[in-house]
C-alpha cells in the first residue's frame, strides 16, 4: 500500500470493486464465500477508506489478517488504475518483491536486480554484480558490464 500512496502522492486512499478488482482477488484465491460477500459490495463505485473498512468490518467481521489485506490491496490498485486524477504509471522499474507484481501493467528489473537476477544462475558472477552495486552505490564509475 505504501508504493500505492507514492504513486497517488499521498492523497487519500480510495477503493473500487470492479472487474479488475476481482481478477486481482483471484490471484489470492480467496474463499467462493468472501468473494460472494464482496460481490455484494457496491461496485463500479470509488469509496473512500472509511466507507471501505466500514463495509469490511460489517459484512466480513472474521476475515482473516491476511485475506483482509489482499482485499484492500485489489480494490486500491483497481482504484488507482481507474481513476483520473492524476498520471497512471503503467511501467515500475523495481526490484521484483510480489507488493510491485500488480500495481501497473508493466514491470521492469532495475539493472542491478536483472543481473543479480541472471547472475543467480551463475555464481561466479554474483560477486562481481554485488561488488559493483556497492561501487555504485559509492557514486564509483566503471565501465559498463
Amino acid at each position: 500500500m505504501t508504493i500505492l500512496d507514492g504513486l497517488r502522492n499521498f492523497s487519500q486512499r480510495s477503493y473500487l470493486l470492479n472487474a479488475k478488482a476481482f481478477l486481482f482477488l483471484s490471484t489470492f484465491r480467496l474463499p467462493q464465500r468472501v468473494v460472494g460477500q464482496l460481490l455484494t459490495f457496491p461496485q463500479n463505485q470509488m469509496l473512500n477508506e472509511t466507507q471501505f473498512h466500514n463495509l469490511l468490518r460489517e459484512h466480513l467481521p472474521s476475515l482473516g489478517p491476511i485475506q483482509h489485506q489482499h482485499v484492500l490491496e485489489s480494490a486500491a490498485i483497481a482504484a488507482y488504475q481507474s481513476q483520473s486524477q492524476s498520471p497512471i504509471v503503467r511501467l515500475l522499474i523495481c526490484d521484483d518483491a510480489p507488493q510491485f507484481k500488480l500495481i501497473t501493467e508493466e514491470l521492469s528489473l532495475c539493472w542491478i536486480h536483472d543481473r543479480i537476477s541472471g547472475a543467480m544462475q551463475m555464481p561466479a558472477l554474483a560477486e562481481i554484480i554485488s561488488q559493483r552495486a556497492k561501487e555504485c552505490q559509492l557514486g564509483v564509475s566503471w565501465e559498463t558490464m
